[in-house]
């Protein structure tokens, strides 16, 4: 079933990644290295989108720092398999708590991204949550990062935790701006988070995972750039 899962939402899930980052160009292609915090990445889906896209600005993959995080040692065979694809790239993948390493290591990290987990943790630990959030504004108080990119599924609950998150961020005092945004769905039902934005597709070249798969054609969900000023 992980198998499965990445390979059908890998696609989609790194695509809306490589367009989020994108949106940090004009501030990041003057950066001569990065340093890239992903808390609970499972299969690191956002690894190849945000790579991919410090590419396009002609950076080497050398000056590409990627810290992957998941507690879930299911995600650890993938995460394992993930890992040999980069030689070059500074990735590391662990399989432990993200604050307890920055505790631990005095490493800078310049973005934290949260991709496709914080619906998930809001809906089945709802307490585990909100620990996590403090912990995280700890963090970023910690070590100041320069943004916090979210990327998330259009339900409820991924509003109602992105809300609870922009809620911790303006109760803890840190100075902030933020870019909210959907891409052009639009239910009266779950309603609506940020701009409006029309939905963009995306190249996939595997032909033999194309077919058996079927992943997603294009991107959807919604996505906040938080950049902390």
């Amino acid at each position: 079933m992980l198998y499965y899962y990445a390979l059908k939402h890998t696609y989609r899930f790194g695509a809306e990644m490589f367009f989020e980052f994108g949106k940090l160009r004009n501030a990041v292609c003057n950066w001569p290295d990065i340093y890239i915090t992903s808390i609970g990445c499972g299969p690191c889906s956002e690894l190849f989108g945000m790579l991919s896209f410090w590419r396009t600005m002609g950076k080497t993959d050398a000056s590409f720092h990627f810290r992957g995080f998941d507690t879930e040692p299911l995600w650890y065979p993938i995460m394992q398999q993930v890992q040999t694809c980069f030689s070059v790239a500074d990735v590391q993948l662990l399989g432990q708590d993200a604050f307890a390493y920055y505790a631990q290591y005095q490493e800078r990290t310049d973005v934290i991204v949260l991709n496709y987990m914080l619906s998930d943790m809001r809906k089945f630990n709802a307490t585990q949550y909100k620990a996590f959030l403090n912990n995280l504004i700890t963090l970023i108080a910690q070590r100041h990062p320069k943004y916090l990119l979210v990327n998330d599924i259009y339900l409820c609950i991924s509003l109602t935790a992105s809300k609870e998150l922009v809620s911790q961020l303006k109760q803890s005092g840190i100075s902030y701006k933020i870019w909210k945004a959907q891409y052009h769905y639009l239910d009266s039902r779950i309603g609506q988070w940020g701009i409006v934005i029309p939905k963009q597709h995306f190249a996939m070249n595997d032909a033999a995972i194309v077919n058996k798969y079927t992943p997603f054609p294009d991107v959807n969900g919604i996505q906040a750039i938080v950049k902390f000023v």
